[in-house]
């Protein structure tokens, strides 16, 4: 063992300065070189942490891209331990991430203004809101746009940087109406009547009690509702008592 030692400590003694510097800067590289795929691998992680999982394409097009400026950058800092230039290079690394930056830019926004929506609770999922001039109720946050259903049932999907920079009401609850045409010979009496059934079998998801508006052959029925309704049940129950009633 002590023979082995001895070996070891001639051979280090051989060695002149310089050449202990370069073995120095060598070990200081490769260990550069092996911190890449752990870099990589944080950076995703982190991507995936702020981007739902839903949204796969669009995580994988991101941590395409931030490979690409991990490995640049890592290999502009392991080229400069050896003291060569690398003034291309970060010229190269600084244009590949602006670009990228540009490329992405309304992402970024969106993702923005998904965490201001998140900080400053402006809305949740149910709440009837005013964005912009566009009313309807919230049916999903998403981590790039919110999708709200009108009172006309039409799906509107808003960039979240367009929420960000516009002004937002929050009216609370869910307002829905539902136009129904009716049949001339239906009496007054016959719409009360309606108007207790969609009480008594919408009761669990109503704040208030239906009501009626009539407009010529057509009466809308207004209903509050409580938060998170799934109003695909409703209409359908809406629509099976109509198609029993009227």
């Amino acid at each position: 063992m002590l023979s082995y030692l001895g070996v070891i400590m001639q051979i280090k003694l051989d060695f002149d300065p310089a050449t202990l510097k370069l073995l120095y800067t060598m070990a200081i590289v490769a260990f550069i070189l092996l911190l890449i795929p752990v870099v990589v691998r944080l950076v995703n992680s982190f991507i995936r942490r702020i981007i739902p999982s839903r949204d796969y394409s669009l995580i994988i097009k991101i941590q395409q891209y931030a490979k690409i400026i991990v490995v640049l950058a890592m290999l502009m800092f392991a080229l400069s331990q050896l003291g060569l230039e690398t003034t291309i290079l970060a010229v190269i690394v600084a244009l590949a991430t602006l670009s990228i930056i540009l490329a992405f830019r309304d992402v970024i926004l969106n993702l923005g203004g998904e965490y201001y929506i998140k900080t400053y609770q402006l809305f949740k999922v149910g709440d009837l809101i005013d964005v912009g001039g566009c009313r309807g109720r919230v049916v999903d946050i998403g981590s790039l746009a919110t999708t709200i259903e009108t009172p006309n049932n039409e799906r509107v999907v808003i960039p979240n940087s367009f929420i960000a920079r516009s002004y937002v009401v929050n009216k609370g609850l869910c307002f829905l109406s539902i136009p129904i045409k009716i049949n001339n010979n239906k009496s007054i009496s016959d719409l009360i009547k309606l108007q207790k059934e969609l009480s008594s079998k919408l009761q669990e998801y109503l704040t208030d009690k239906p009501i009626l508006e009539l407009s010529d052959e057509v009466c809308n029925v207004n209903l509050k509702l409580k938060e998170n309704t799934d109003l695909n049940l409703v209409k359908n129950i809406i629509n099976e008592i109509v198609k029993n009633g009227l």
